[in-house]
């Protein structure tokens, strides 16, 4: 058995199974951290071809700045709203300046990850031909669009957020060509009026497949997504008061409100009939009427709670942790609640203070396609089928959510298991590729090269150690720092 392959290089296992369980560790047959220095990639057993990576901009210069401090502005700014940017692309936005840099992010659209077309997948009801792989075709269609993105990578990054708060799950559904619509649709609606993208993924037909609200009807409503509503895409579990928001009443009313969805023969396109809707009178979050699915999507969206919960799911997401009494997400719910505009919402993020406080440059935990995609952006590899086979490894791969509430952040990422696994990982991809600004600067400098290929400011005493022990060698250099706090933190 093997975890899967990046390139040529295969990454085979300690164990049959990856080991669940923070307190279970593998055979100690790789590397392994110490109190003083970070783990050195042992050197490679296997025969492998290595490939130069391609002279783009920013992988052989480390860029001019006229202004260090904006820049490490700008590099955090892209971690977050992107996947890192290259020198290159830090000289733009420097040169365009911090304010204006936010409004081309804002600005939906990527010409280079545009022009990366979808594969061709089979639309429901024929079926998918026998032996036919299209999960991994649409998996690595998402995953290179990811890394091509770069005037906008943004574009990539949110709809990737909405992927994992408002979820769906592909071995639920049952058609990568379903996950790719509702794909298209977070790009389309995830950037303007909230009640308006609820809306729209509330009958979105993948949507409707995983929380089973298709052919709920009204002599036998289904709650699921009702449920889901309320407790985690829109209200939270409690409110700034530490009181739950809604109540069973609510969710069993909300529930009878969406009944009457259907679809016609080829499963994509929605219809509404209205002989299998409840029409009685119904309260729903205090509102007393005849609801239907409108109704509902309105009451909710503007419901106090949802002007905390949304800001708070955004701000963790691209700047730190918080909950719905944090101090900023109250001033973040002020204008929301009256705006219900996401594009308004992320403006007042990335040009907040605090988005470029010490608690925000490493406030998160660089999840594994954070991580991976990243890595492979900095060093100018394409990502391919292997990847998706190493994001398997790492637990944690596109249109496929661990539950209905997406994938855990910070501490769920950190532990023995997925140390290790990283170590693995980043000695293969270490060795994918000669990056000329490491393997061309002087051993002392190399430490500094990786520094500006992968975007970190500046290395711990620790870290800074832990390179120059290995600076004889570029490979080396390369996968301790992407294994490095200064890096896994993004």
């Amino acid at each position: 058995m093997t975890y899967g392959t990046i390139g040529n290089e295969t990454l085979t296992p300690t164990t049959t199974s990856v080991p669940t369980s923070p307190t279970t560790m593998p055979p100690p047959t790789a590397p392994t951290t110490t109190p003083t220095t970070a783990p050195r990639p042992a050197p490679s057993t296997t025969s492998t071809t290595t490939t130069t990576a391609p002279a783009e901009p920013g992988l052989e210069t480390q860029g001019f700045s006229t202004d260090p401090a904006l820049r490490a502005r700008l590099a955090h700014l892209f971690r977050r709203a992107g996947f890192g940017a290259s020198a290159a692309r830090l000289d733009i936005a420097e040169q365009a300046g911090y304010d204006a840099t936010v409004e081309t992010l804002l600005t939906p659209g990527d010409p280079a990850a545009d022009a990366i077309a979808p594969p061709p997948l089979t639309m429901p009801p024929g079926p998918i031909p026998s032996g036919t792989d299209e999960r991994t075709p649409l998996i690595v269609w998402w995953l290179q669009r990811m890394a091509a993105a770069d005037t906008n990578p943004l574009s990539e990054k949110l709809p990737w957020f909405w992927h994992g708060h408002l979820t769906s799950a592909l071995s639920d559904v049952g058609w990568p060509s379903l996950m790719l619509l509702q794909n298209q649709l977070f790009r389309t609606y995830g950037w303007g009026d909230f009640p308006t993208l609820i809306r729209q993924i509330t009958t979105d037909p993948a949507m409707l497949i995983y929380l089973d609200l298709l052919n709920s009807k009204r002599t036998a409503p289904n709650e699921n997504y009702a449920r889901e509503l309320c407790e985690l895409f829109v209200l939270g579990r409690t409110d700034h008061t530490g009181t739950q928001p809604y109540t069973e009443a609510d969710v069993q009313a909300a529930a009878k409100a969406l009944t009457g969805w259907v679809t016609d023969s080829t499963r994509t396109a929605i219809l509404f009939d209205p002989t299998r809707w409840d029409s009685t009178t119904k309260t729903f979050l205090g509102q007393t009427g005849a609801w239907g699915t409108d109704d509902i999507v309105r009451i909710v969206t503007r419901h106090p709670a949802a002007a905390r919960r949304i800001p708070a799911r955004l701000w963790s997401f691209f700047a730190y942790p918080v909950g719905s009494t944090d101090p900023v997400v109250a001033e973040l719910a002020t204008t929301f609640a009256t705006e219900l505009d996401i594009t308004k919402l992320l403006r007042r993020i990335f040009l907040h203070p605090q988005f470029q406080s010490a608690a925000a440059r490493q406030g998160r935990v660089k999840t594994p396609v954070e991580w991976v995609l990243g890595a492979l952006r900095a060093i100018g590899v394409t990502p391919d089928a292997s990847t998706y086979g190493v994001l398997r490894t790492l637990l944690q791969y596109p249109f496929e959510p661990p539950n209905v509430a997406g994938w855990p952040a910070n501490g769920y990422w950190v532990n023995t298991v997925s140390a290790l696994d990283r170590v693995r990982v980043a000695q293969s991809i270490s060795r994918l590729v000669t990056v000329p600004a490491i393997a061309n600067a002087a051993p002392a400098d190399r430490p500094a090269a990786a520094a500006a290929v992968l975007g970190v400011e500046a290395w711990s005493a620790r870290t800074a150690s832990a390179l120059a022990a290995a600076q004889a060698e570029p490979q080396s250099v390369l996968a301790l720092a992407l294994v490095s706090p200064e890096y896994v933190l993004n």
